[in-house]
């Protein structure tokens, strides 16, 4: 196997048909560097390594995999070339592509969830209680049950590659619906101009974009419900089960994600982010940059940050380069300018957070919930890092992992950081002039308010920039191969071994 990381099936949660890809493990030279690390923890088994990496024979070939530990019922995945078995998600392996068709569709019925609640009553659905299931294999069917099975495949992966957690994410569904709008406005526009010589201002609103994939989701569970009846029907009738089993699936053992506004909402600013950074791009579905060489040519419609950074505070103190700032830009290039703050406040009001404009909330989001999202979604092993001073929210920025040089986080210090604090003293030295002049008592109030907070900040900032400008003197470089955790204790440790925790905790 050439490539050096490949996808590791490691059983996940209950989710049938398609999806839990998320490991990867490293099979450089066929897995030279796993196999010394066992014959130096396991020197007792020579060049016999099969205990511990078993079954290599069969690695890379298609198959169907499941949880062998499961809360519940047992839900069976397709996966196909390329993947490594590991113990948590075992396989069962064939070339041929009706047999592994045909057995997800069994597997995955209600028949076979009643035989391993007999043949295994605990938790525990090693190979061994697979081995065990009967398999009636009904030739006159065989195209019916493949069809189905394979359409939920599809419907399955559908909705498991609308996610950017997903490898083959393509681009955020809102924004996908988003093409489809802007394509009917603009025929209306055209054809309103043309019947009545005005043109309309185009708009593509947030909302109906939304309504439209939860339309799509709906349409995507309903198929995959009825299939899956359809399917426990076809196999009660061939293993002659009818005065014992009926055929109705519960909703909530359904496992494709219905529409989710809050979710979905927040998911969209996350892919917002990615844009912003350069992972993404409108002109092209998938990744843009994953590292390697940077290429500009390939972000036309909305251009990245130049410099791997977008700062954050609780005020707009960084114009254009502002993180809501650059968000509002997004939302107006996707969703159009005539609808903005109509789109504004949708998004607004799904996020929930506190603030008295759109603007305020989206920008609290993004203080207080959006890394501990990001952190959720890709298993404590962010690639939107968060450099942040403290808990008095003085100074916060974006950077993109995949972005990272030397020089990042001098950047973070010399071009954000810095004249953050000449700010802070500039709006100090504002707010003194604002008391002493004003013989208002409310206008004295609040301008004490944000003179205490701005104090408290300042020296948050103060004591930060020391940290910050140590680490920037050393200039630290990651290499991506090392994984998340190991790099982002590398980017914050000092000269002597500290920890200077200039990083947002992993949460």
């Amino acid at each position: 196997m050439k490539a050096k990381w490949v996808p590791y099936n490691k059983g996940g949660e209950f989710r049938r048909w398609y999806g839990n890809n998320d490991y990867v493990v490293n099979w450089e030279n066929d897995g030279e560097e796993i196999k010394e690390n066992t014959r130096r923890v396991y020197p007792q088994l020579g060049e016999n390594l099969g205990w511990k990496i078993s079954n290599e024979k069969y690695y890379f070939q298609e198959g169907i995999t499941w949880t062998v530990i499961a809360s519940k019922k047992t839900s069976f995945r397709r996966y196909y070339q390329g993947h490594i078995i590991s113990n948590s998600g075992q396989s069962v392996i064939s070339k041929d592509k009706k047999l592994l068709a045909y057995l997800t569709g069994l597997l995955n019925t209600n028949i076979v969830s009643e035989i391993l609640s007999i043949i295994s009553p605990t938790m525990g659905f090693e190979s061994g209680y697979i081995n065990k299931i009967p398999v009636i294999y009904s030739k006159q069917r065989e195209d019916t049950i493949g069809n189905i099975a394979n359409t939920n495949i599809s419907l399955s992966r559908s909705d498991w590659d609308s996610f950017e957690a997903s490898w083959d994410f393509a681009e955020h569904p809102l924004v996908k619906w988003s093409h489809d709008l802007w394509d009917c406005t603009a025929i209306a526009a055209t054809m309103e101009y043309y019947y009545h010589g005005e043109r309309p201002e185009v708009s593509c609103p947030v909302e109906l974009c939304y309504m439209l994939w939860q339309g799509e989701c709906n349409d995507r569970f309903a198929k995959l419900k009825a299939n899956e009846e359809e399917l426990n029907r076809i196999f009660i009738d061939i293993y002659g089960l009818q005065d014992e089993l009926t055929p109705e699936v519960e909703d909530k053992d359904v496992t494709v994600r219905k529409a989710d506004l809050s979710r979905d909402i927040r998911s969209l600013l996350s892919y917002a982010v990615g844009c912003i950074l350069g992972r993404y791009s409108l002109d092209r579905p998938g990744l843009a940059y994953a590292g390697g060489e940077w290429d500009a040519g390939k972000y036309s419609r909305f251009q990245p940050v130049t410099d791997n950074v977008i700062p954050l505070c609780d005020e707009e103190y960084f114009g254009e380069n502002d993180l809501v700032n650059r968000v509002v830009d997004f939302i107006k290039e996707v969703f159009g300018a005539a609808s903005l703050e109509e789109n504004l406040a949708f998004i607004a009001k799904a996020l929930g957070n506190k603030g008295n404009t759109s603007r305020e909330i989206i920008r609290n989001y993004f203080l207080k919930d959006f890394f501990a999202d990001h952190c959720k979604i890709y298993q404590k092993r962010p690639i939107y890092w968060m450099f942040d001073s403290g808990k008095k929210n003085g100074f916060k920025a974006l950077v993109y992992l995949h972005r990272w040089d030397a020089d990042t986080t001098g950047r973070v210090n010399n071009n954000y950081l810095s004249p953050l604090l000449r700010t802070y003293a500039q709006q100090i030295v504002q707010e003194n002039n604002v008391i002493s002049a004003s013989s208002d008592a409310r206008t004295v109030s609040l301008a004490q308010k944000r003179l205490d907070k701005l104090k408290l900040q300042q020296a948050e900032c103060e004591k930060y920039e020391k940290n910050i400008a140590h680490l920037a003197g050393l200039r630290i470089a990651l290499d991506l191969d090392d994984g998340v955790k190991v790099n982002y204790v590398k980017a914050q440790t000092a000269a002597d071994g500290k920890n200077l925790n200039v990083l947002a905790p992993l949460k």
